[in-house]
């Protein structure tokens, strides 16, 4: 999957564990958003509550530590 650099935003949302900024790529087609998510949610479906959460058709990648992070990654 490609991604233009130039749609990429950054913005703050709240959850139950605390507030995140991340960035949120934009996709001009519906047809395109659905590709993206489908791909993803195939990637970390067996990972869902254990780092990472689905809420909205968004994920948030989380971690205790950057090192727990990097290897999630």
């Amino acid at each position: 999957i490609q991604i233009n650099l130039e749609l990429e935003k950054l913005i703050i949302f709240y959850i139950r564990y605390r507030a995140y900024k991340y960035k949120v790529i934009l996709l001009v087609a519906l047809f395109e958003l659905s590709i993206l998510l489908k791909y993803i949610n195939n990637i970390f479906f067996n990972y869902l509550n254990i780092f990472y959460i689905a809420y909205l058709n968004n994920i948030l990648i989380y971690s205790n530590n950057s090192l727990e992070y990097k290897n999630y990654i």
